[in-house]
């Protein structure tokens, strides 16, 4: 019997190491000492027992055959049975008949010779493992701008309705198009080409989007659209006109830049560039179909407006549309992209709320001598999504089932508000509602002596992903008040969803009394 099992020489036979580079990492490192007092089918018990503990072996992870291990550890075969029955006895593994042997859930139990929360991030234990790595200021504001999207508990907010999604057409159309590129026969350039065009063709009739495909960044979300404009566009110092109140992950894609971060304050017309103070700009965020969280559509002659600022500053304007194709109420206005005469505005599109968080396709249309530096720079940074995800999405626009399901979802969503804002007035007759003109989310105003954080926690605690109205802002504080969201509520759970939070807002007023 070899004293190592693992020989880099290929000494132990090419059969034993065919085995081993077939297995899982933890058990391909098996190492068997024969001069040791300890039997073998307890030495292969420990290292698998350890390995399950520690997390290196998963739950679930397919073990090999016993023939196939005692093959790879040139051992005997009734070593690895013996082995294997003691780890399911001790229910760290089980077996099924045709499903072979799996990890299990490792039991606790005192005898262990470590625990997963006993090491640290390599994997060994030790007495003093030094100082934390800690996540930098930056990084910490970023997460906390990733935690309203939210699509797990009641209110979460920006969460669409899966069962809202076109599962037949477009799954139909995924498998097709993942097939066709697995045969070489659905390349990237043409799915890109396709997508370009699908996108300028409906987006010129829905939003007056005047573009010509090429124009087209093909991205994979809201996040990564920020990216792509702080990236180059910015440098650490510029100015930022961000409309307020703005989601926090813009700010955070601003400040990530270097860039300085000024507020232009929202009114019943929109964001307002004469109202912002500040030098400059080199950029101006605005959302000018709904804002968010207020929900109100900018005016016409505010769009004008924030044009003019861009040209006598000589900024460009990144205009978010993401629920454009969700406005239940208000003016069918142009995008300002579409009156924009000097190549100035960014415009950005989303698919994710009409198709769903899975479909990562979104798009940017830029001004034509920024195509070059976009395409490469999206390229360059992996935010592209896959070919064949952009030629089912090009496939479903062109049938023009993507206008058909728009049009069916848009009523649903808007019965789905209306039916929230109703019980909530209901049954929160200390709130006051305000209805967005779109979207999936609206605002309930508070009385003075309830705090809109402690509730949001106290909710969060429960289930409910509620939001305080305050983390949208930056400049002048706003109304007390909540925002939450309906999208992913089913109806029949709305009433139940609305008590709840009643509830905890009644525990919240009676602890600011005692």
């Amino acid at each position: 019997m070899s004293d190592t099992v693992l020989r880099d020489d290929g000494t132990n036979g090419a059969s034993a190491n065919g085995w081993r580079l077939a297995l899982p990492l933890a058990v391909a490192q098996i190492t068997i000492a024969s001069d040791s007092p300890v039997p073998i089918n307890e030495q292969i018990c420990r290292t698998l027992r350890n390995a399950i503990v520690t997390g290196d072996l998963p739950v679930g992870t397919l073990l090999p055959t016993s023939r196939e291990l005692a093959q790879a550890l040139s051992v005997g075969r009734n070593t690895v049975v013996a082995a294997y029955s003691r780890l399911i006895a001790e229910g760290y593994l089980h077996s099924k008949f045709r499903r072979g042997t799996r990890v299990a859930a490792p039991p606790q139990s005192p005898g262990l010779t470590g625990s997963a929360q006993d090491l640290g991030a390599s994997g060994n234990a030790s007495d003093d493992p030094g100082p934390a790595v800690e996540i930098g200021y930056q990084g910490q504001r970023t997460l906390e701008s990733l935690q309203h999207a939210d699509y797990d508990r009641m209110f979460g907010i920006n969460a669409p309705d899966p069962t809202l999604y076109p599962r037949a057409p477009l799954g139909r159309l995924l498998m097709d198009a993942f097939g066709r590129s697995q045969l070489g026969e659905n390349d990237s350039q043409t799915a890109w080409r396709r997508f370009q065009e699908a996108i300028a063709a409906h987006f010129r009739q829905a939003r007056g989007v005047n573009c010509a495909p090429g124009q087209v960044i093909p991205i994979a979300g809201g996040s990564a659209a920020l990216d792509l404009a702080a990236r180059l566009l910015l440098d650490p110092g510029h100015a930022v006109l961000v409309e307020d109140p703005a989601p926090i992950e813009v700010r955070a894609a601003f400040r990530a830049a270097g860039a300085r971060l000024f507020p232009m304050p929202c009114d019943s017309s929109g964001a307002d560039p004469a109202a912002a103070k500040g030098p400059p700009p080199r950029l101006i965020y605005v959302s000018p179909s709904l804002n968010f969280p207020s929900g109100v559509q900018m005016s016409a002659a505010r769009r004008v407006a924030v044009l003019d600022a861009a040209n006598a500053s000589g900024a460009a304007i990144f205009e978010s549309d993401g629920y454009a194709e969700l406005l239940y109420t208000g003016s069918r206005l142009s995008a300002i992209q579409g009156i924009d005469q000097h190549g100035r505005v960014l415009y950005y599109g989303s698919l994710k709320n009409t198709l769903g968080p899975h479909i990562r396709a979104g798009f940017l249309v830029v001004p034509p001598n920024l195509v070059d530096a976009f395409s490469r720079m999206a390229h360059r940074v992996g935010c592209v999504p896959e070919s064949f995800v952009l030629t089912a999405v090009a496939g479903l626009i062109e049938s023009n089932q993507y206008a058909l399901h728009v049009k069916k979802i848009r009523a649903a969503y808007s019965q789905r508000l209306k039916l929230m804002a109703d019980t909530c007035r209901s049954l929160l007759p200390e709130t006051y509602v305000t209805e967005p003109h779109g979207g999936f989310h609206l605002t309930l105003g508070l009385p003075d002596d309830i705090d809109a954080e402690a509730v949001a926690a106290a909710a969060a605690r429960q289930g409910l992903a509620v939001e305080s109205l305050s983390r949208s802002f930056a400049g002048k504080r706003p109304a007390n008040g909540l925002v939450i969201g309906f999208g992913a509520i089913p109806d029949r759970l709305i009433e139940t969803a609305v008590r709840r939070l009643a509830s905890i807002l009644r525990e919240s007023a009676a602890k600011q009394v005692a």
